[in-house]
């Protein structure tokens, strides 16, 4: 599939519906725009911003910790690589 797009003044261009549908991007999607190795073209691909993540996880069974003993075990035991 391949359309052709003008880049507007401010440098925008709108990405044709079909490919919005292909790659489930809806307004206020966020995108990837990287340049191919040779950097002669643009590949955009879909992807997903973290507040898209919310509730997806599980947290785990409660270790009876407030948020004040959490945070100072997560101090006290994290490790920089």
């Amino acid at each position: 599939m391949q359309f052709i797009t003008t880049v507007t003044q401010k440098g925008q261009i709108t990405l044709p519906i079909a490919f919005r549908r292909q790659l489930d991007i809806i307004p206020y999607s966020k995108v990837i725009l990287e340049l191919t190795a040779n950097n002669k073209a643009i590949q955009i691909k879909a992807t997903k911003d973290i507040l898209d993540l919310a509730g997806s996880f599980v947290p785990r069974a409660n270790q009876n910790k407030s948020a004040l003993q959490a945070r100072e075990s997560m101090e006290k035991n994290y490790q920089r690589a």
